[in-house]
């Protein structure tokens, strides 16, 4: 009897044990060591998906979040101030910053690019939200009438981002270039540099009908200031 009073003591324990034991994910043994695996879990994987799980998570957050900061901030259109361009050479001051964007748009339309770093400082002195009385804009101070001979849905906006500005006036300085080349055959370079600047100033309608540099005081002044720079850009190279 009393064999059997211990036998009935012990049998919840017994129980329990079994209960547990039953209750408990099979677990493999991989060189003797036994791992927490559960096959219906690829997180709980020892096979390193636990890591390749939480990394590619993290890794994808981390991309979203990097996508998020390099989208444009939206356009100038519509009075979101445009990020900084990326080839902007910001050790450089004046026009010299925005020389790398010059250089490919200068090549394209076939300008002088000298010429065009030489018509930004004048214009601006490199300061892409610059103003006139006159209702001009940005780096080369294009007016919003000359713009939209280029771009037809350009806004005054737009004309502050340096990317656009540069763009629309490389090709208004292509066309003036065409028309000086046409109408003053003979003319050497410095001359050429001249007629350019009067026709950006003035347009391109008074140069025609004068004959050359019109006898306003601001065109030859401004002339005169993009020959100097012009001058000191190409030749003297200590910007």
């Amino acid at each position: 009897m009393k064999s059997g009073k211990r036998i009935w003591k012990w049998f919840p324990v017994i129980v329990a044990a079994m209960v547990s034991w039953a209750c408990a994910p099979t677990v493999p043994s991989q060189g003797g060591i036994h791992r927490d695996i559960d096959p219906s879990r690829s997180s709980r994987s020892w096979s390193g998906s636990t890591a390749t799980t939480t990394t590619a998570t993290t890794t994808s957050s981390t991309s979203r979040a990097d996508m998020l900061q390099r989208r444009p901030t939206g356009s100038s259109r519509y009075g979101v101030t445009p990020s900084p361009h990326p080839t902007v050479n910001h050790s450089a001051s004046g026009a010299m910053r925005y020389a790398p964007m010059v250089k490919p748009l200068a090549e394209r339309h076939g300008i002088d690019y000298w010429l065009m770093l030489a018509i930004i400082q004048a214009e601006s002195s490199g300061n892409p939200n610059a103003r006139s009385n006159a209702d001009c804009h940005g780096l080369v101070q294009l007016s919003i009438h000359t713009a939209r001979d280029y771009s037809p849905d350009v806004s005054r906006a737009d004309l502050y981002d340096p990317a656009t500005n540069l763009r629309i006036g490389s090709q208004h300085m292509a066309r003036l270039r065409a028309n000086v080349h046409r109408a003053f055959p003979n003319a050497d370079l410095e001359q050429r540099v001249v007629l350019l600047a009067a026709a950006w100033n003035a347009g391109w309608g008074r140069v025609s009908s004068d004959g050359g540099v019109p006898n306003i005081g601001e065109t030859k002044r401004f002339a005169s200031k993009v020959l100097f720079l012009y001058r000191q850009y190409r030749w003297n190279k200590a910007f």
